[in-house]
């Protein structure tokens, strides 16, 4: 419903770099998931100065990133592309907005965008991609094995794929702040971490009012804005007893609103009244 509701004013306009790549299939891909979800988004190819005005978001394909880096400069658009305030990257679109790219050849640079390292023939060079056929929980496939560059983010990312259940208090109870960069809906898993005393950050999406009424209990970002949240996360790390304030205020919240008892009353009674 936030959704719907948000396309009515918001217009998006999204740039995909035209040099290389997958352009025709990642304008495709963002047009589709634009409607998915409802919202109304403009998505074009730039690839001239004037085309990156007023863009919201950009795409970088994939492509070569040597001969990338050199359309880019030819075209003198370094400057434009950086003013943009979201850009995303695929395969050689990665190795351009990295800070550190390793592999780097002749005069070739980086976009030094973007605090990941990337090394550009982690999996081996181009002579070695292939194709064949392999056996998959969906089936027979075939798939095509390419060049792609390895993004080192262990360092300061820890991926914990799915767990169990009975896994998450433990997990919760590992990290020192919360952070859902949701912008649809708010999950359980805010009421999770909240009940085991953690200080939450919230981008701003539906329900949130329900479970988090005001900033006593979570900081709450502006909506599709990561510098935003980045300052609210700051924040807290910054300031120790806010951090513990909020996550005691949010704790008691959960307890006193969304214990099992309290919410199979409510359910109860919504359903008897």
């Amino acid at each position: 419903m936030f959704l719907n509701s948000y396309s009515n004013y918001l217009l998006m306009n999204i740039g995909v770099l035209a040099f290389q790549g997958g352009v025709i299939e990642h304008i495709k891909a963002t047009k589709d998931a634009a409607k998915k979800l409802g919202l109304k988004c403009d998505v074009v190819a730039v690839k001239y100065k004037n085309d990156f005005n007023e863009l919201d978001g950009l795409i970088i394909p994939g492509g070569e990133s040597t001969t990338l880096w050199k359309l880019i400069e030819r075209e003198g658009i370094v400057d434009k592309i950086k003013s943009v305030k979201a850009i995303f990257g695929t395969c050689a679109g990665a190795i351009m907005i990295a800070k550190k790219v390793k592999g780097l050849v002749d005069e070739q640079k980086s976009l030094d965008l973007v605090d990941i390292e990337t090394d550009r023939n982690a999996y081996g060079p181009q002579t070695e991609s292939f194709e064949t056929d392999i056996e998959t929980a969906l089936g027979k496939m075939h798939a095509v094995f390419i060049r792609a560059p390895k993004i080192n983010v262990e360092k300061n990312v820890k991926f914990f794929g799915s767990r169990g259940h009975n896994e998450l208090a433990k997990i919760y109870n590992m990290s020192d702040i919360f952070v859902l960069a949701n912008y649809q809906e708010i999950t359980p898993a805010v009421n999770e971490a909240l009940a085991c005393e953690k200080p939450v950050v919230v981008m701003e999406c539906g329900g949130r009012d329900f479970v988090i009424p005001n900033e006593n209990y979570s900081l709450v970002s502006k909506k599709f804005d990561s510098d935003d949240m980045a300052e609210k996360i700051l924040l807290l790390i910054k300031n120790p007893k806010l951090a513990a304030k909020i996550a005691k205020n949010g704790r008691k919240r959960i307890l006193e609103n969304f214990s099992i008892e309290k919410v199979a009353d409510r359910l109860y009674r919504s359903f008897t009244a």
